[in-house]
């Protein structure tokens, strides 16, 4: 069975925060999140990008602060079933 976007983006997210509980991930904030900093910022999104083979423009980088905004994006790429 193919993997849902959310879960793809959860394994995407436990690989850049792996101190955080999966079960935690979905409610993800960079405001509220301790380890999500400039740095983790950017690495999350490079796994992003790779795993959803897209590309976040400046402007989005910047607004891509929680899981829910990430899941939202990627999902624009992803094909209909």
């Amino acid at each position: 069975m193919k993997e849902s976007a959310r879960e793809r983006l959860i394994r995407a997210f436990a690989a850049v925060f792996d101190t955080v509980n999966l079960e935690d991930i979905p409610s993800l904030k960079a405001e509220t999140t301790e380890p999500w900093d400039s740095l983790a910022g950017v690495m999350l999104l490079s796994v992003v990008q790779q795993e959803f083979e897209v590309e976040f423009s400046v402007e989005e980088r910047g607004a891509m602060d929680s899981f829910e905004k990430i899941l939202e994006r990627v999902q624009l790429n992803e094909p209909a079933d």
